[in-house]
């Protein structure tokens, strides 16, 4: 007998953590809703590189320090360079040794050689046809000025050029070599909007033919600043990266200006739908020309549709309007970009962060009703008070409250059907745990 206690103990604490278990999900589903190097001292009649005559190059006895750079066929083994006095230099060699460091890739080799033998050196491998030694000294970034207005939101295109010891490198390949990326930095300017903001990556330049390159390999890197971040006080940073070193230029700090149009909405007030709402984008900044620009956008309906637009002329108020047909209440969201022109003549290109407004919900009060009003309150003075009445309330009303009566009855009982599934769920529960202690009570009674 003491066994059946405990064993119908066991069942009742399990049926009540399952009860406890089945309350907490049902509470749950409630809530939720360079340094300078003597490179210049090297033979290079080639300008930035050296000339492979039979393989064979030569380094000058005034070098304290070269960086080699090899491009040989896609896949194949590293290079190997023999020296002066007829030593090789190998990759898989070169940790053991402390004046060469060596970076090789699919496709080219990467070599530092502090204090380089004088004479002539060979280089033995897969080297790419008409190939040149490139000679890796004071490699930099050739950029002009940012402009000294820039907008938040503002498409900028932008190119620069590598150099190499001031001259411009004319290897198609050194591309795949260097990652040239521009970063913002904030100022931490306590005054400004963007105040302890992180850095931010800006663009990176390509030399591919792509977006908004115009040739591939010609020398000529391109990137697109895409100027999306807070306005305010920004330090510009370019990074010139290769395997082995990188080179880094900061731009004089810039004031990013917030966007220079701004919008607002005439909500229409008809509640038939045959209305239409009507936007209005005006100038807000002093830096552009107010009468020359045009904006061309998108607004999204509350049910999903895409109506396009774009607008150059203006109203009587100097302002343009877009119409926007009263489809459905919701919200409306209105994407638009600003073709202007600044007061020192450049053109520009903005994106203006997203605008959304809201149309709710009006009470529409059939006609039938109007005209049983209109009835009742020709029968007595009494009936037409309350109708009177009746329609104060209407016009009054909240959103919330614009209910008919049946409706606000079938919403009353709604409720009540959503929480019969859970009364199911609980009771079909209980009744498996209860069956399976059952089963489990009779089990041991078997086997005692």
């Amino acid at each position: 007998m003491k066994g059946l206690f405990r064993v119908t103990r066991n069942v009742i604490g399990l049926v009540g953590v399952v009860m406890l278990g089945l309350a907490y999900q049902v509470s749950s589903a409630a809530q939720q809703n360079s340094s300078e190097n003597p490179v210049s001292l090297i033979d290079d009649v080639a300008g930035n590189s050296i000339k492979l005559l039979k393989n064979r190059f030569r380094v000058d006895y005034k070098v304290d320090e070269l960086t080699l750079l090899f491009f040989r066929n896609y896949g194949s083994a590293p290079v190997i360079l023999i020296q002066p006095n007829g030593v090789k230099l190998y990759q898989d060699r070169s940790e053991t040794n402390p004046n060469v460091d060596w970076f090789d890739d699919l496709a080219y080799d990467m070599i530092k050689i502090k204090q380089p033998m004088p004479g002539p050196w060979q280089v033995i491998g897969e080297v790419l046809p008409h190939s040149r030694v490139m000679v890796l000294s004071d490699l930099a970034l050739v950029v002009d000025p940012l402009p000294s207005i820039l907008f938040s939101g503002e498409i900028v295109k932008k190119t620069v050029r590598l150099v190499n010891d001031g001259k411009p490198i004319d290897q198609n390949e050194f591309r795949d070599v260097v990652n040239l990326d521009v970063r913002f930095n904030s100022t931490n300017n306590q005054e400004a909007a963007n105040f302890a903001l992180p850095s931010v990556h800006i663009t990176q330049f390509q030399d591919n033919g792509k977006g908004m390159d115009e040739r591939p390999n010609d020398g000529v890197f391109t990137g697109t600043f895409n100027l999306g971040i807070s306005p305010g006080e920004w330090e510009p940073v370019f990074d010139i990266v290769t395997p082995m070193f990188s080179r880094q230029y900061r731009h004089e700090f810039i004031n990013l200006l917030p966007p220079p149009v701004a919008m607002s909405v005439d909500i229409d007030s008809t509640t038939d739908g045959s209305g239409e709402h009507t936007l209005f984008v005006y100038a807000d900044s002093p830096f552009i020309q107010q009468e020359d620009f045009v904006i061309s956008g998108s607004v999204q309906s509350p049910n999903g549709d895409v109506q396009n637009f774009s607008v150059s002329e203006v109203d009587e108020n100097g302002n343009r309007s877009v119409e926007i047909p009263n489809y459905l209440s919701g919200v409306y969201r209105v994407n638009v970009t600003l073709f202007g022109t600044t007061i020192d003549d450049r053109e520009i290109v903005v994106t203006i962060p997203e605008y959304s407004f809201v149309v709710e919900d009006k009470l529409v009060i059939p006609e039938t009703a109007n005209s049983d009003i209109s009835a009742a309150s020709d029968d007595n003075s009494a009936n037409q008070n309350l109708i009177s009445d009746e329609l104060a309330m209407y016009e009054t009303a909240t959103p919330s409250t614009q209910i008919p009566t049946t409706q606000t009855q079938f919403l009353k009982q709604q409720p009540t059907e959503q929480e019969f599934p859970w009364l199911i769920l609980i009771l079909a529960n209980l009744g498996v745990v209860l069956l399976g202690g059952i089963g489990l009570l009779w089990f041991w009674l078997k086997r005692r």
